[in-house]
């Protein structure tokens, strides 16, 4: 995020805070870049995907840690009036699309080519990787964790285990943004 931060321009600002919320909430890229502002409650720190958009075609509800949030509104003021969290940005296009899947990818692989991001294996999926990571260094049990990421169970706990841990992942949240908070959001940098 430091390495980020210094190259806004050259990557936009949402795509900067979309890769701040992806690291948050562990969610895949295209449940983020396609999400609308319906899914979301920010009154009550949820944020509720819809099934036929999650890779489990089941309906999933994040928790949403406050700095989160903060993050969040952020991107509200650079999406105007659209319902998406993040519109196309091409001219033409219409308020009712998102950006296009790659959109963040190629603004990572640009500044990575100019030797901006020093680390050749990054793009915006190693950020759910980071995730999880930072989950387990927290200490949250793996259960929480994997619930977290919306990783389904497999075998018997499949089966038996259907408790969302939606008050365990909140306290996950809260734990895992007091700790990016400082590296993200360093300075109130980006506050429009």
């Amino acid at each position: 995020f430091n390495a980020l931060s210094k190259n806004i321009g050259k990557i936009a600002i949402q795509d900067y805070w979309g890769l701040a919320l992806l690291l948050s909430t562990g969610v895949r890229k295209m449940e983020l870049y396609a999400a609308q502002w319906s899914e979301f409650d920010l009154d009550n720190g949820a944020w509720h995907l819809p099934a036929e958009r999650t890779k489990s075609r089941r309906r999933f509800t994040q928790p949403l840690a406050p700095q989160t949030i903060e993050w969040l509104l952020q991107v509200k003021a650079y999406s105007g009036n659209s319902n998406y969290l993040f519109p196309s940005r091409k001219k033409g296009k219409s308020d009712n699309t998102h950006v296009c899947e790659n959109t963040v990818n190629h603004s990572c692989l640009k500044l990575k080519k100019e030797g901006k991001i020093p680390w050749s294996e990054f793009d915006p999926h190693s950020l759910r990787h980071t995730c999880r990571s930072l989950l387990s260094k927290l200490k949250v049990p793996t259960d929480v964790a994997e619930r977290y990421i919306n990783h389904s169970f497999v075998g018997l706990k499949k089966v038996y285990d259907n408790h969302d841990y939606f008050e365990e992942r909140r306290e996950a949240a809260d734990q895992l943004a007091d700790i990016l908070a400082p590296l993200i959001d360093k300075n109130n940098l980006f506050r429009k």
